[in-house]
């Protein structure tokens, strides 16, 4: 007997060509369901009866995929167990999706998407050593991962739909005189101690940005464990304001004794669980995405007008504490914190 012959009979599955492996799977997953593979040629010759039978049968196991097995994803009883539910999942949408179609195609998608987020992470940060989605001056995201980071965070509350997410523009304050008085190199050196303020400040599941100029933006995760339900946004903004204020406090740069400060206009918008549900359609999320940033936006402006009182406050106490005591001939610029 041939060699070759014996050893591809000893073969395990495993060992078998991964897109191989993925088809079987798939025949096997869609005959126990006695659902008709639509690259069988046996379904070109069914019957309407038929072809009809097996598309509701196709239906019944996606409306159970996303209205039933969904709740067991969220409930594992280990790790290993949650990660093996997420694979079958992420397979099985993979299986049923040329069969969805309108708001189950968009949900199986997504969730096929959520599954795979380990991954699409490890994706993003090959992509962020590409300067894709990376800011070279802050390392922090620029505005193309800002957006596609705020649609992983969306996706997560609609899978989770027991966390809130808060969009934080940033605008500061006094930066076009500090560029003036300083030069650029000082102004790009202010905006990377910035970004560090923020990405040490801050929780490591928080989002920096630096989509460009003087601005930052923050995506801010919380959940019930942080706000009570009854917590109204207005608190919750607050506390974040505060929170910004506190690591912007005391950034100033000094010349010839006269301090230069940075603060901080701060715009926000929320996202809750009563944003999204399991029907909200990519169109209608990018709709919510647009109008939330233009409250953000429109909210950094309106705080812009209390600009000078900030910065006038900030030279005072700036005045009060005096220069850092450093080595620096007094004409070089100095850094405070």
């Amino acid at each position: 007997m041939d060699n070759r012959d014996s050893a591809a009979r000893k073969q395990t599955p495993t060992e078998q060509p991964l897109e191989k492996r993925k088809l079987l799977a798939r025949h096997a997953f869609l005959n126990a369901h006695r659902i008709t593979p639509l690259d069988d040629p046996a379904f070109q010759n069914l019957s309407e009866d038929q072809h009809r039978a097996t598309m509701d049968r196709a239906g019944t196991k996606i409306k159970e995929m996303l209205y039933v097995n969904t709740l067991k994803l969220s409930q594992p009883s280990s790790k290993s167990q949650g990660n093996e539910r997420f694979r079958q999942f992420t397979d099985q949408a993979g299986f049923l999706l040329p069969y969805a179609q309108g708001e189950e195609r968009y949900l199986l998608q997504a969730f096929k998407g959520i599954s795979a987020k380990a991954n699409e992470h490890r994706k993003e940060t090959r992509e962020a050593n590409k300067n894709q989605l990376i800011d070279p001056l802050t390392h922090t995201l620029n505005r193309q991962g800002f957006a596609r980071a705020l649609k992983f965070e969306i996706a997560d509350m609609i899978r989770r739909q027991n966390r809130s997410l808060a969009l934080v523009n940033i605008d500061l304050d006094g930066f076009k005189d500090l560029n003036d008085n300083f030069g650029h190199p000082e102004g790009d050196k202010a905006l990377i101690k910035v970004a560090s303020l923020f990405k040490h400040g801050l929780r490591k599941t928080d989002v920096v940005a630096h989509p460009s100029g003087d601005e930052f933006a923050l995506l801010l995760t919380y959940d019930s464990k942080e706000y009570s339900k009854s917590t109204t946004h207005q608190f919750i903004e607050e506390d974040i304001r505060k929170k910004i204020k506190n690591l912007m406090s005391g950034f100033v740069l000094w010349k010839n004794n006269s301090p230069f400060p940075l603060t901080a206009s701060i715009g926000m918008a929320f996202f809750g669980p009563e944003t999204f549900n399991q029907e909200t359609t990519k169109q209608e999320i990018d709709a919510i995405i647009a109008e939330k940033t233009q409250i953000a936006d429109e909210k950094m402006y309106k705080d812009k007008k209390g600009k000078p009182i900030r910065l006038l406050a900030a030279k005072e106490h700036a005045l009060k504490a005096g220069p850092p005591s450093t080595s620096a001939p007094e004409s070089e610029p100095r850094l405070e914190p």
